[in-house]
């Protein structure tokens, strides 16, 4: 799905080709794959270098854990304070200095002294306060009612993740899986990340591995013979999103012409993206 993405005018959601990876290591040996996979794409570097060193059977070097987590995070900052809200046509600010701090991103996502919200009471009363990022997730509420941009079932993103904890539960109630769910698991991810809770990549089984990415859960399968890669299979967050039939273009049959886009930049998918209009015939 490396290729990109078309939507069509009915908020269909067409792949392009994907990058041949698996032909790009094939026949090499183990330690030109681990150095060309994080090369070839440059979003969530860490968690594809973590996931191949543990599919290939390798040890982590120390630090790798906390580099991911800091990747993750920063992504999450990014587009709290930065692109979303630019998106939305709010005032968009620059990441603070010392953003790896716990204290600095505590305060630049939910505010002075405050946490992540727990419960629809805690969330209201955030959003109400208008410190952090509270401002941007008000936003969303207020422009995606009840049913608008949802998706139903499964879904391998940041929200899907805490998709059992008690705010994600009553949102999804309340109004379904749409853009205030997905920002709320944006924000309980920084949580998770902050507090040392992030679900830390692992080896599932001989030669497959899974790596937690800002997107989702990022899975590679590798096979080795002699010391040289024999086949190597990736599913990243934006293959699952963009599935047929999957949770982007759930979200966009019940989305307005005008905020396709916008329900796209919430995603977040990590390949380019092109609509009809601009697409020609694709």
């Amino acid at each position: 799905m490396d290729g990109g993405l078309c939507i069509d005018a009915g908020g269909r959601v067409r792949a392009g080709p994907a990058v041949p990876v698996a032909a790009l290591v094939f026949g090499r040996p183990v330690a030109e794959a681990v150095e060309i996979l994080p090369r070839i794409f440059a979003l969530c570097r860490q968690t594809q270098a973590v996931a191949v060193l543990l599919a290939l059977g390798l040890t982590l070097p120390e630090g790798a854990g906390a580099a991911l987590n800091r990747e993750i995070l920063r992504d999450h900052l990014a587009r709290l304070l930065v692109l979303w809200p630019r998106a939305m046509g709010l005032p968009g600010a620059a990441l603070p200095e010392g953003w790896d701090d716990p204290r600095v991103a505590r305060a630049a996502i939910f505010g002075a002294g405050r946490g992540c919200p727990a419960s629809r009471r805690d969330l209201d009363r955030w959003l109400l306060a208008g410190e952090g990022a509270a401002p941007l997730v008000a936003a969303l509420q207020a422009r995606f009612g009840r049913g608008t941009a949802c998706s139903e079932g499964h879904d391998n993103s940041a929200a899907g993740r805490h998709a059992g904890v008690t705010v994600m539960r009553e949102i999804a109630a309340a109004e379904g899986q749409g853009p205030l769910w997905r920002a709320m698991g944006r924000l309980l991810d920084i949580e998770a990340v902050l507090a040392g809770r992030m679900v830390p990549a692992r080896r599932l089984a001989p030669g497959e591995a899974f790596a937690p990415s800002a997107r989702g859960a990022y899975r590679l399968r590798a096979e080795v013979t002699e010391g040289r890669v024999t086949g190597l299979e990736r599913r990243t967050p934006t293959d699952d999103m963009a599935a047929p039939g999957g949770p982007l273009e759930q979200a966009l049959a019940t989305t307005p012409p005008r905020d396709r886009a916008l329900v796209v930049t919430l995603f977040d998918p990590c390949v380019p993206v092109r609509f009809a209009a601009e697409a020609g015939h694709a």
